[in-house]
C-alpha cells in the first residue's frame, strides 16, 4: 500500500468518526522522525493567526486515531515532506474531504515538529477560487 493510500484510509476513518468542537478552526499535520522511519499526526487548534505559526502548537482537538505510521526508514526528510504536501493536496480534491470538518477550516498546514509550517489550505484560498 502506498503512503497516499494509507493517508487516504486514515483520513477517511477520522472524518467518518470524529466530530471536533465548532471552535476548532485550524489543523496541523505534524511529521515525526522515529527509529522505524516517520509518522504523521493530526491535531486541531481553536486559534489561527496567519502572522504567527505558533497556532499549530495549540492542541485543542486530538482524534482517537491521532497517528499514522508511514515507515520509510532511510528516506530523506525533505522527500517525506514533499510527498505529504502533495498527498494532502490530492486528498483535498476528494468527496470525503469536501464534505468534512477539515474543508471548513480557516487553515490546514503540515511540517516537521520544530520545523517550518507549510500552509496548504486557507479560507483565503476558498474565497479566491470562488470569486477570483
Amino acid at each position: 500500500m502506498t503512503t497516499e493510500q494509507k493517508l487516504t484510509q486514515w483520513l477517511d476513518k477520522i472524518l467518518a468518526t470524529e466530530i471536533p468542537d465548532k471552535s476548532i478552526m485550524a489543523y496541523w499535520f505534524g511529521i515525526c522522525e522515529i527509529s522505524e522511519g516517520y509518522e504523521i499526526y493530526l491535531v486541531g487548534s481553536n486559534e489561527y493567526d496567519e502572522n504567527d505559526d505558533d497556532w499549530a502548537c495549540n492542541v485543542d482537538f486530538v482524534p482517537n486515531d491521532k497517528y499514522l505510521f508511514i515507515g520509510e526508514s532511510g528516506v530523506d526528510w525533505e522527500l517525506i515532506l514533499e510527498r505529504l504536501k502533495q498527498d494532502l493536496k490530492n486528498y483535498f480534491q476528494s468527496p470525503p474531504f469536501k464534505n468534512s470538518f477539515l474543508a471548513n477550516a480557516k487553515a490546514i498546514a503540515c511540517g516537521f515538529d520544530g520545523g517550518d509550517l507549510h500552509l496548504l489550505w486557507t479560507t483565503w484560498k476558498i474565497k479566491f477560487e470562488k470569486h477570483g
